[in-house]
């Protein structure tokens, strides 16, 4: 079933709503199903999440698992669209439930449906108590879970929109990323450059700084990927110091 517009995705996310806090999920995932098997754009079914977010706990969270255990790529989007709207309340519960079907998962576009959707997000909403998990998250021994965290910080970096005040909270999400920086797995390592290049393009000096540090006077090896997305946005002669640096 395509959606055709905003509303028809409101109209069928009220109606979806009203089956689970009837306790009748059989009926709520009949509804969606259709949906989630076609092309439909994420921004309706984003919209589904969002409607069924006051849902009753237990409806919810069984109606979560329907989604999870389907494992349609719409699943991951609604459901993490859902937890988001849980912000600021809830921070503890929600990202534990990510971590958890973003292992359950166990794929990439799961994994960045995740991040951000709920790590961004909750880095915007309340980012000293989300850093603080994320310290532990980034430390994870899941390679999706510590992808996840550099896709959040991608999150921030774009809703930052460069603002000075923010610089200093740029730096905290640098040092955030650094223990993972040389992490050889190929989809932990995509998503730390990613986090690093949108950085790159907000916060430059910050990066620059950091990465010059990094890789000239500590010679730390992270993949190639990551290297080529941190520098994708830093201005030339930036770029230049550093390929000068890692080459002396």
């Amino acid at each position: 079933m395509i959606l055709q517009n905003i509303r028809a995705a409101r109209n069928i996310g009220s109606d979806i709503a009203s089956h689970i806090k009837n306790g009748d999920i059989d009926t709520a995932y009949a509804a969606i199903q259709p949906i989630l098997t076609d092309k439909n754009s994420f921004r309706y079914l984003d919209e589904i999440g969002r409607l069924i977010a006051n849902c009753p706990p237990s409806g919810l969270h069984a109606f979560y698992s329907r989604l999870a255990n389907a494992g349609y790529i719409g699943s991951w989007v609604v459901i993490a669209k859902s937890l988001s709207q849980k912000f600021p309340m809830h921070l503890d519960s929600t990202l534990r439930m990510a971590r958890t079907f973003i292992i359950q998962a166990d794929v990439w576009h799961a994994c960045d449906c995740f991040g951000e959707r709920v790590c961004g997000p909750a880095l915007v909403s309340t980012f000293k108590p989300a850093i603080s998990k994320f310290e532990q998250w980034i430390l994870d021994p899941n390679r999706w879970v510590k992808r996840a965290v550099g896709v959040g910080v991608h999150f921030w970096a774009k809703r930052s929109k460069s603002d000075p005040e923010r610089a200093p909270q740029a730096s905290q999400l640098l040092s955030l990323l650094e223990p993972a920086f040389e992490n050889q797995n190929m989809d932990t390592a995509k998503g730390i450059g990613w986090g690093l290049k949108t950085l790159g393009r907000t916060y430059p000096q910050q990066t620059f700084t950091w990465l010059q540090h990094a890789l000239v006077t500590q010679n730390r090896k992270p993949r190639s990927i990551v290297i080529r997305k941190a520098v994708k946005f830093l201005p030339a002669d930036q770029k230049r110091k550093l390929s000068k640096g890692k080459n002396a």
